[in-house]
């Protein structure tokens, strides 16, 4: 009786750890499919990538193709990052055209800046026409990307200088001679030539002279209203000294004018005197001479 009642205890208990076991089976499965679940988010879980952002403030700018005329733009660069790198500016404009990034508190031209991560910073562009461009819109484009770690991240940043048509007026002597002998208290012309050289017609020209003697007198036969694209006007001009005017170089200076274009040219004009100032000079001189001959003379024979 005491053998059957121990095999029954062997029994349960064996009967116990099964159904134990069998139950636990599950819950390790659990646990270790949660283990395996959670590997696998470590794995995919990466890193946020690093990237640079640009903010542009007017992207497209109008203003004259003429030569030197600025087209300034500004940009704000932010680096996402976790440390300070060294970035490079690689410019992409059109032939013709001169490209300068310089920081916005500086006044220094640059071709790289180092970043920090989170901090904003501002920059100007400026591009220039090196010759005078037609009307039109001209690419800018800029790269910023960092000098070393594989040229990444990097950014873009566009710009579009939008040329006007503008009148661009010309002024010359007509022979390319920029001096002339004129002479005093008489008519004394000469000519000039008006040219438009730029890629619009221009009105409300004004011609005038400066640095002359206030007693003399300067005149413009005609009067200009418009000048097209391309045409040329030759200017008549009627120059008098007075007749106090001393024999010798001056300087004058011819402008022209209009609300978007001037332009100048300084001529030489050498002064003399009327022939019959030169004979009575030279009447002059000689009287001298002749009476203090005559002087010497009668001393002598004393």
């Amino acid at each position: 009786m005491l053998i059957q009642k121990k095999k029954f205890i062997i029994f349960f208990i064996m009967l116990f750890v099964m159904t134990a076991f069998t139950l636990a089976m599950p819950v390790m499965a659990f646990a270790q499919e949660e283990e395996a679940g959670t590997g696998e988010d470590e794995e995919i879980a990466e890193p946020a990538p690093e990237k640079i952002t640009v903010d542009i403030e007017y992207q497209e700018i109008n203003a004259s193709g003429m030569i030197g005329v600025g087209f300034q733009f500004q940009m704000d660069i932010t680096y996402d990052g976790k440390e300070a790198k060294l970035f490079e500016f690689i410019k992409d404009s059109p032939g013709g055209w001169s490209v300068e990034i310089t920081p916005q508190a500086l006044n220094h031209k640059i071709t790289k800046v180092k970043l920090a991560p989170l901090k904003k910073e501002s920059f100007k562009v400026t591009a220039r026409p090196r010759v005078a461009q037609e009307a039109g819109e001209y690419d800018i484009n800029i790269t910023i990307r960092p000098i070393e770690d594989g040229g990444t991240p990097e950014a873009e940043a566009n710009f579009t200088a939008a040329v006007k048509p503008a009148g661009e007026l010309k002024l010359r002597t007509a022979s390319g001679i920029l001096s002339t002998i004129i002479r005093s208290a008489r008519d004394n012309n000469y000519k000039l030539v008006l040219e438009n050289i730029g890629s619009a017609p221009v009105e409300n020209i004004v011609i005038s002279t400066k640095d002359e003697p206030e007693d003399w007198q300067v005149d413009f036969e005609k009067e200009i209203n418009i000048i097209e694209v391309g045409e040329e006007i030759e200017l008549d001009i009627n120059i008098v000294p007075s007749e106090k005017t001393i024999a010798g170089d001056y300087m004058v200076r011819f402008i022209t004018s209009s609300g978007e274009s001037t332009d100048y040219v300084d001529l030489r004009l050498m002064v003399v005197t009327p022939l019959i100032w030169r004979i009575v000079g030279i009447a002059l001189i000689v009287v001298v001479v002749v009476g203090i001959a005559v002087i010497f003379a009668r001393l002598g024979r004393r």
